[in-house]
């Protein structure tokens, strides 16, 4: 088992994700620009409207099929137990999110543990400042999930995995081995229809909304029930790094890049970095990861 790297390397390497994702929300426009890419349809797939279910939805601008990349996380926060790191310039993120974070924010996502991550970022989580003006291909934090779980008893939580499994057209995955998050639809998604994913009933549970209480011990049947999810999860997780292998290498060459740099400057080497707060090279880097995807073997689409 790797041994856990010292808090001010950690510390470095958090900064360095933070400063890739914040890169790649400000200049959005440079990426959809990369002709070997597929971000285009991300933009034109979704839009924000009022819901039915909560305040503000997400809705299918177009027919979405099965497989197909919907929507990023937009990342404004990022941090572990300890600390929360922002980096926008008003000082609007570090305002709302403070130095260690707020961990009631409904719009925090705990990140999946992933090769890059095991070892030295187990307990990162992401977030998004909701007051912040929605950007076309970042509108993840905006999924609703069509039920929540009304309590925090072993039926409920069962009845709640079968009827949202059901009614969900979409999953939030790990996009690459990086802290950026996706949502893919599950099946094909008509035009107009909400995009609806799948919380978890831990999240609701720790929540009054769901019960309140806390998160209960986990028994035979809700363990069944959330293994159903997680498998489903795994898979389409599977899917996304398949059939989108050239943008996944695009965009994580960009956090391999940025991870050298931050271990550079704490081991007292420098590295530098953009007036934007991009590590030197980075969009290079992130070329010559393009490429290198790119020159892979494209799969044939499986999309329906």
């Amino acid at each position: 088992m790797r041994e856990a790297p010292p808090p001010t390397l950690k510390l470095h390497r958090m900064h360095g994700m933070l400063r890739v994702a914040h890169h790649l929300h400000s200049n959005w426009d440079s990426v959809l620009g990369e002709p070997d890419l597929r971000f285009d349809s991300v933009q034109a797939s979704a839009h924000a409207a009022p819901s039915q279910l909560h305040g503000t939805g997400l809705f299918a601008s177009e027919p979405i099929e099965a497989g197909q990349l919907v929507t990023l996380y937009p990342i404004h926060a990022l941090g572990d137990a300890t600390t929360c790191l922002t980096c926008d310039e008003d000082g609007r993120d570090a305002e709302l999110f403070g130095e260690k974070g707020r961990t009631d924010w409904p719009y925090r996502v705990d990140l999946p543990v992933s090769p890059g991550l095991a070892g030295w970022a187990e307990d990162l989580w992401v977030d998004t400042n909701p007051t912040r003006d929605a950007r076309s291909g970042w509108l993840g934090h905006l999924v609703n999930e069509g039920v929540a779980c009304a309590g925090s008893t072993e039926p409920q939580i069962v009845d709640y995995y079968a009827e949202t499994l059901r009614r969900a057209n979409c999953f939030l995955v790990p996009f690459g081995d990086t802290p950026l998050m996706c949502w893919a639809a599950t099946r094909a998604v008509a035009a107009g229809e909400e995009l609806l994913g799948v919380y978890g009933h831990d999240y609701w549970c720790a929540r009054d909304g769901g019960g309140g209480g806390g998160v209960p011990s986990y028994t035979p049947e809700v363990l069944r029930a959330a293994q159903e999810w997680k498998a489903a999860l795994s898979a389409c997780r599977a899917s996304v790094q398949e059939e989108y292998e050239a943008e996944v290498a695009a965009l994580g060459g960009l956090f391999e890049y940025a991870d050298a740099q931050a271990r550079e400057e704490a081991g007292g080497g420098g590295g530098g970095a953009d007036d934007d707060g991009a590590p030197r090279g980075m969009l290079a880097a992130g070329t010559g990861a393009r490429k290198r995807g790119a020159q892979k073997k494209r799969r044939v689409s499986r999309r329906r």
